[in-house]
């Protein structure tokens, strides 16, 4: 019998550069999670700990991140830690992390997987194919398999790689794609996987990718977690317990701002669920809709003070620049050409579509079907390309830049 962690993805050093200074905080994070995962071996009592590819963010992160991994191992030797370099820290290539100090001596206890072959372990045998190179169309599983036909047949038999799963219209041919029943065909009792950070299972539950452990953006279901794996005998269906791990709770809110003290309430009462903790959740708010530059700020402003205690937030303007009476005559005055061009980009949206549009009257002349088709020939396209979406984005472009000349 085996017991052991299956984890993956880690990704420890990732910059999370959208979130400026702050991302510092989410590589903390990310370390503390990883931490307290290899505690929780320790606890379980676990006779193996895997790690399928990419436990760093690439080879080229900060020394101390490496060294701050490297203390944890160190720290923790109750049991084997397998490590498979994935696509983002290849064993190959100049200045791989794996051959350079301190892993290219790593403790006793820690193996770093750099090339293909077998490894045997308390309770079994572990076979590992690791990835070498960024991008490649075979199947690394085909190797697993050559190697396990050699094995004795009374061996619990784990095979550890990192790769896309073969699932139509969800890989690339060139992300070295595994197949959904790759443990059973390279005759292995569980295939331990990495590369996708969402947890995904097949082949009856012998073959498992169980996504990152700490989720790196907004809505990524699934992901947050480590496999718990214990396998009784050779032949035996693994019993797979997956593990929540994450430490930070990722939230996402889309809010139209066309009635502002509705988007308030809204995201008041969000705000208020008691299932939120501010200190460990990331929360992004993004405002779409129509709305004036004052409606904006006023929304932008309130928001801001109330997601003072988050972690860390942000808040993304999506919003399309609607103009009141006053500030449409000031444009008309001040930029006549500009007023002019959005407002007949929001006349032909509201042609082709017959909806509304923010720049819609103002006393300008409508737009007619045929003022677009002459407007269509002169710069030699096809009136097709003049549908709802072409002019939307269009209009909102041109209102972008004047919201930021303002």
């Amino acid at each position: 019998m085996i017991r052991f962690l299956h984890s993956a993805d880690w990704q420890l050093g990732a910059p999370f550069s959208q979130f400026g200074e702050k991302g510092s905080d989410l590589r903390a994070v990310r370390l503390k999670t990883f931490e307290r995962t290899l505690e929780i071996g320790r606890r379980r009592k676990i006779d193996l700990f895997l790690i399928a590819g990419d436990l760093f963010q690439d080879n080229q992160v900060d020394k101390a991140v490496v060294k701050a991994a490297y203390d944890l191992f160190v720290a923790v030797s109750d049991y084997r830690i397998l490590i498979l370099p994935g696509n983002h820290d290849p064993a190959s290539g100049p200045g791989s992390i794996w051959e350079r100090p301190p892993f290219n001596d790593p403790p006793e206890h820690v193996t770093v997987l750099k090339r293909t072959g077998v490894v045997e372990v308390s309770g079994g045998i572990v076979i590992a194919r690791p990835i070498v190179q960024k991008l490649s169309t075979r199947d690394p599983s085909d190797e697993l398999k050559r190697f396990a036909g050699d094995l004795a047949e009374d061996a619990i038999k784990i095979g550890i790689t990192h790769g896309s799963l073969r699932i139509e219209s969800k890989f690339q041919p060139n992300d070295h794609p595994i197949r959904l029943d790759g443990a059973s065909h390279a005759g292995l009792d569980y295939l331990a996987l990495g590369h996708w950070h969402t947890w995904q299972g097949y082949d009856g539950g012998r073959l498992v990718m169980p996504g990152t452990p700490e989720p790196d953006q907004f809505e990524q279901d699934g992901a947050g977690k480590v496999a718990l794996v214990e396998i009784e005998s050779p032949g035996a269906v693994p019993k797979v317990e997956p593990l929540a791990v994450a430490s930070l709770d990722w939230r996402s809110v889309t809010v139209d701002i066309f009635d502002i003290d509705n988007a308030k309430e809204m995201l008041y009462r969000l705000l208020q669920d008691p299932c939120l903790d501010p200190e460990s959740t990331v929360f992004r708010a993004t405002l779409q809709g129509a709305a004036t530059s004052a409606e904006v700020k006023e929304l932008t402003d309130w928001l801001k003070e109330k997601l003072q205690p988050y972690l860390i937030s942000k808040i993304e303007d999506e919003t399309q620049l609607k103009f009141s009476e006053v500030e449409l005559q000031e444009l008309k005055e001040e930029h006549p050409l500009l007023a002019q061009v959005a407002a007949d980009l929001s006349s032909a949206a509201k042609t082709v579509s017959g909806g509304m549009n923010p720049v819609s009257d103002g006393g300008f002349e409508p737009l007619t079907l045929s003022d677009l088709r002459e407007a269509a020939e002169a710069v030699q396209l096809d009136l097709i390309h003049f549908d709802e979406d072409f002019l939307k984005i269009a209009g909102a472009l041109l209102l972008q830049k004047l919201r930021e000349v303002e």
